[in-house]
């Protein structure tokens, strides 16, 4: 919603929760099918919004930032999602991270933890090791191969993080 609200000032939010036009049997997989079809059905025959759910404040809306920002060599970025597998997805994408340089010199750092370096798949670590990656939307991923990053880390939707060139004493 994000980028919508803020957009459009004037755009009117509601929650779809008029359960009396969805069907008895709900399926646990298909929501489109089931839920999303039917009120976009209402919508499309010109039923008030009203009738179907409530509207939402604009201002009780959590705004995820959406751009990362970028100072003293670092990108400052967030947390947007955690999928159903406890996989971390940020608001970093592969073109911010491209302009701090080698992607095996990162550090990533997010709750006091860190992770060096990108790798392309959960076969390049361990089991039960956690990696950064870049993921099929070309957004920084945090993952935990055959486990769940978000637990196990303890972050959740709107964490921060920072992401550095790691720096080597060239005089020794």
């Amino acid at each position: 919603m994000s980028f919508i609200i803020e957009k459009d000032k004037s755009s009117k939010v509601y929650n779809l929760e008029n359960a009396e036009i969805l069907p008895n049997q709900i399926s646990s997989t298909f929501h489109g099918r089931d839920i999303l079809s039917y009120y976009t059905a209402h919508i499309s025959t010109s039923t008030p919004l009203e009738k179907l759910g409530k509207q939402i404040n604009q201002n009780e809306i959590r705004r995820i930032e959406l751009i990362p920002k970028f100072a003293d060599n670092c990108i400052y970025g967030e947390v947007i999602h955690i999928d159903n597998f406890g996989n971390i997805i940020t608001n970093v994408d592969i073109y911010s991270i491209s302009k701090l340089g080698d992607y095996n010199k990162l550090t990533i750092e997010i709750k006091n933890k860190r992770i060096n370096g990108l790798k392309r798949t959960f076969s390049d670590v361990s089991e039960d090791e956690l990696l950064a990656y870049i993921g099929s939307l070309n957004y920084l991923e945090i993952a935990k191969n055959m486990g769940n990053a978000s637990k196990s880390w303890k972050i959740k939707c709107g964490d921060s993080l920072r992401i550095s060139l790691q720096i080597t004493n060239l005089f020794l």
